[in-house]
């Protein structure tokens, strides 16, 4: 059975076509072109309605508020100070080379920022934007410390700049929480030697 169906798909393989020739009467198509008819007919008639202009500020009107109004995730407030470290030394599970095979370095080599990185006050404080008592904190926050940066996890950050005149930070689509495991606030993450430090703060 194999071998006769080997045999059929070499022959239809080495099939030729024919021209036959025309076999009836062809006619013109009579329907417009779709792309002709867009371009040439109803974009002008929707550009003198003024529908186009309308259409620009419905689309501006949208983008404006999804900026305005960042969706966000509501957390309950801390009532317990707790603090939480994270080991920030990394150690390689394999061997790396070059390009030209030569071992730049071997499995189980670890990197300690310690030993890298100078100390630094940076620190980032995850906030309730809408509530005033946390916004307020922040702001004091950020006074004492220059380097501390306010991430908003929800709230509105271009209203509160505007009447802050502060810059504050958004968590898109909630990375940082779920990077660093932030189930309460106000909370801060900042780096301490070879740790990072989360700390959870009662107001």
């Amino acid at each position: 059975m194999k071998k006769i169906l080997l045999v059929w798909l070499i022959l239809c393989g080495s099939a030729h076509s024919k021209n036959l020739g025309i076999l009836g009467p062809t006619y013109l198509i009579k329907e417009v072109d779709a792309y002709e008819w867009i371009v040439n007919q109803r974009l002008p008639e929707l550009e003198q309605s003024g529908e186009i202009d309308k259409m620009h500020k419905k689309l501006q009107d949208k983008s404006r508020l999804r900026v305005e109004n960042p969706k966000g995730v509501h957390l309950p407030l801390a009532t317990k100070a707790r603090v939480r470290r994270q080991s920030l030394i990394y150690t390689l599970t394999r061997d790396v080379f070059d390009a030209k095979g030569h071992m730049l370095f071997s499995k189980g080599t670890a990197a300690n920022p310690e030993n890298i990185l100078p100390e630094s006050n940076k620190m980032l404080l995850f906030i309730d934007g809408t509530s005033v008592a946390q916004v307020k904190y922040a702001i004091n926050e950020h006074r004492q410390n220059n380097f501390l940066k306010i991430v908003l996890v929800t709230g509105k950050p271009l209203e509160l700049m505007r009447e802050h005149s502060l810059t504050f930070y958004f968590d898109q689509h909630q990375r940082l929480v779920d990077r660093f495991d932030i189930k309460v606030l106000p909370t801060k993450v900042y780096r301490q030697q070879s740790e990072l430090v989360i700390e959870e703060v009662v107001l």
